[in-house]
């Protein structure tokens, strides 16, 4: 298994720091047997880095690989990310979207909470429907503004339209996916500084971690 060392992850969180950015390493674990929902750990700062490199040493994950990636969550700007799930029973026609700023799309299942920490919105389109409806919007007192609210309804809407510019690429992976026994698949993407990538997808058929 590729080692992970702490210098390595120090760099990279100083260089979120040089940059005036505030940068999170997730360490993904790679297993022999497992294709999705592979176990990874979100490291913030310097302080968590020692924590979660004995965590990962003392458990045995049959793994093959650790892969490193490096995600900006800075309280500024257009930085959110978060999923869009294709439901069962309804190929191509996506019902739930799910949206977290300021921190990672990997933890969004934390979001849900009425005391989460970081703002939050859920939509859901019925069957049939041409648009989305939202169901919720959660602001924390610390990211509470005029325009708040208008900001986070503008980002939906932006994410919607990025998800749209790439529905054949989506729609090839959701055949596949479906053509391999899958009912429900989510699509996972973050935003930075204005940039819009897919980072991730998860099906109901793997087991979660």
């Amino acid at each position: 298994m590729a080692r992970i060392t702490q210098r390595e992850c120090n760099n990279l969180i100083k260089k979120g720091n040089i940059q005036n950015i505030r940068n999170m390493i997730v360490v993904k674990i790679v297993s022999m047997n497992k294709a999705g929902r592979l176990p990874n750990f979100c490291i913030y700062s310097n302080d968590h880095i020692s924590s979660a490199i004995e965590f990962i040493k003392n458990n045995s994950f049959q793994a093959k690989e650790v892969w490193l990636c490096v995600s900006d969550v800075s309280e500024v700007g257009n930085n959110l990310g978060g999923r869009i799930t294709y439901p069962q029973g309804c190929k191509l026609i996506p019902s739930f979207l799910e949206i977290v700023w300021y921190a990672s799309p990997r933890k969004i299942e934390e979001f849900h909470s009425k005391e989460s920490s970081y703002p939050f919105l859920g939509a859901h389109k019925d069957i049939g429907s041409m648009k989305y409806t939202i169901d919720r919007i959660h602001i924390p007192e610390k990211f509470f503004t005029e325009n708040m609210h208008k900001k986070m309804v503008d980002d939906a809407q932006w994410v919607l339209g990025a998800l749209n510019r790439r529905k054949e690429a989506i729609e090839t992976l959701i055949y596949i996916l479906q053509g391999a026994g899958a009912n429900e698949v989510s699509i996972e993407y973050k935003i930075s500084s204005g940039r819009f990538s897919i980072i991730d997808w998860d099906t109901e058929m793997e087991m979660g971690y």
